[in-house]
């Protein structure tokens, strides 16, 4: 009994991969679009709330039912925080469930420490510092070998004396990101444990950039860092090719890679790309790693990858197989950018790989911040001792409480990952779930862990949602049914058969402890003494 199509309208709105992660004194910036059917109005006002409060309004224009938005949201405070937009209802909606759309966010004090180790000279760490230093929150740590016994240093651009032996010792515990580039392993055999297990358990992040020696001639055979790599090095083939970087996907869901915000300029950005002089071809790409930038380069099989990224325990690492990709290339570009956009890129890839987390010995990892009621969201606890080596064996419980204070207790169960326990999280009411994880290693308690997710409602994207009369007619004729407006639903109870019903109840009555059974023994006794006594047989 669908209604009139004449009078169906809706309007919905939708934000494109919203962040969940901001840093202070910095800002975020938000793609949405508004869709719109049967609305004859040429644009809708979107209201933002912060909290619950009003903050501002976005007028988005519609241009063939609809509308895109950008809102860029400061970070100027740290905490938490919940942001809403909305758009007014109208009259005769199909919904209106999906006139809201929102994200958790929370905004954490930056605090960035870069150290990059290059094997020789490089313009590259050049450019790569000048990057960092456009962040004021950002310190860049340099180190060049330029002999054997003859190392150089510099601390955010300024140079420092230089040493005849590199001691990482102390450094590499505030470094949040690690930079190799042409570095060989005999010069880091000595960190190599170090390094694994600060990845490994998230505190720190690695970029690879590849050159002209390969990892083989550099030594990594068969060392731990291979195992971080994203790529089999059994095989290492250099191709002195020219060629182009270039999005895999349109809509990327990494937030550094999207240098411009509309999806199609963006991915044309990267296509437009100056060439890079040279790509490795490695034996393979390992089992879990993603391709973030493809190229224009064919290998043996198919075409080669440029950036890759993988992750090890909690620890992110992104590889480069070909090179230099320097500013001037994006400067080229027939843009307006100047050096903004390699800047971007580069620091902005530095945050993710310096995947922030709390600094506690339980933490909780989430794989969206916004959940939808009735699907499932996955939820990752990470367990560190004291010394913050991820622990197994340990007992993990989840508790989940909504925003009425009612509260639920999921198990968790330890994965393949070491000191990673998972649980699935089905969100049953609107609004914000505050999840607290527990976890016990041998009867002591380690700590807690705090997260919140957003659920919202799952609406359905109309992009037609007038109701096809022929389409329901015909399969009402199909099935033997009928299909009639909403104006006429009295012919649908007309044309029930009236049937009188057929009824049959059963019922049982237990009368173990009746008193009617008690008074049914005392008569038996007693009627067969009477028969017993008119019969003269007594």
């Amino acid at each position: 009994m669908p209604k009139d199509g004449a009078d169906s309208a809706d309007i919905s709105i939708s934000l494109i991969n919203p962040p969940s992660l901001g840093y202070l004194n910095s800002g975020v910036r938000i793609r949405g679009e508004v869709k719109a059917y049967g609305i004859s109005s040429p644009g809708v006002k979107v209201e933002v709330l912060r909290d619950g409060n009003r903050i501002d309004t976005i007028d988005a224009v519609f241009k063939e039912q609809k509308a895109e938005f950008v809102y860029n949201i400061a970070c100027d405070k740290e905490g938490s925080f919940r942001y809403d937009f909305n758009v007014a209802s109208h009259e005769n909606e199909l919904t209106s469930d999906n006139n809201s759309a929102g994200f958790l966010l929370k905004v954490v004090k930056e605090r960035l420490n870069v150290m990059a180790l290059f094997g020789k000279p490089s313009w590259d760490a050049k450019f790569i510092g000048n990057a960092v230093m456009t962040d004021p929150n950002a310190h860049f740590t340099l180190w060049t070998k330029v002999f054997d016994n003859r190392w150089i240093c510099s601390q955010d651009m300024n140079p420092q004396p230089a040493v005849s032996k590199l001691d990482l010792k102390d450094r590499l515990k505030d470094a949040d990101v690690l930079i190799l580039s042409d570095f060989e392993y005999i010069d880091l055999k000595n960190y190599e444990k170090e390094i694994v297990s600060r990845v490994e358990s998230g505190r720190m992040g690695l970029y690879i950039m590849a050159s002209d020696r390969t990892f083989t001639h550099l030594g990594y055979g068969k060392s731990e860092i291979e195992n971080l790599l994203p790529v089999n090095i059994s095989t290492e083939l250099l191709h002195k090719k020219n060629g182009n970087p270039l999005l895999p996907t349109r809509d990327t869901e990494y937030n550094f890679l999207r240098i411009i915000d509309d999806p199609i300029q963006n991915e044309e950005f990267y296509a437009k790309l100056p060439k890079f002089e040279g790509l490795v071809e490695y034996a393979g790409v390992k089992a879990g790693a993603e391709v973030l930038l493809s190229s224009s380069v064919k290998g043996s099989v198919d075409m080669l990858p440029f950036m890759l990224k993988t992750t090890f325990g909690r620890g992110n690492v992104i590889l480069s197989t070909g090179g230099p990709l320097w500013p001037i290339g994006f400067r080229l570009v027939s843009s307006n950018y100047g050096f903004a956009p390699y800047s971007a890129l580069m620091l902005n890839m530095f945050k993710l790989l310096a995947n922030r987390r709390e600094d506690a010995l339980v933490s909780i990892d989430v794989s969206s911040t916004r959940g939808y009621i009735g699907k499932a969201l996955l939820i990752k606890v990470w367990v560190s001792d004291g010394r913050r080596e991820l622990l197994s064996n340990a007992q993990v419980a989840l508790s989940v409480k909504d925003e009425k204070g009612n509260q639920s207790i999921l198990p968790c169960v330890e994965t393949g990952e070491k000191g990673c326990y998972e649980a699935s999280f089905v969100p049953s009411t609107k609004g914000i779930h505050i999840l607290e994880a527990e976890a016990k290693y041998r009867g002591k308690e380690l700590g807690k862990g705090q997260a919140e997710v957003l659920a919202e409602v799952a609406t359905a994207e109309f992009d037609n949602p007038a109701v096809n009369f022929a389409q329901l007619e015909r399969l009402a004729s199909e099935t033997g049914g009928i299909c009639v407006p909403e104006s006429e639903a009295d012919k649908i109870i007309a044309s029930l058969n009236k049937v009188s019903g057929n009824k049959v109840e059963t019922k049982s009555l237990d009368l173990r402890n009746s008193w009617l059974l008690l008074v049914l023994l005392l008569l038996l006794p007693a009627a067969e003494w009477y028969i017993r006594r008119k019969g003269g047989l007594s």
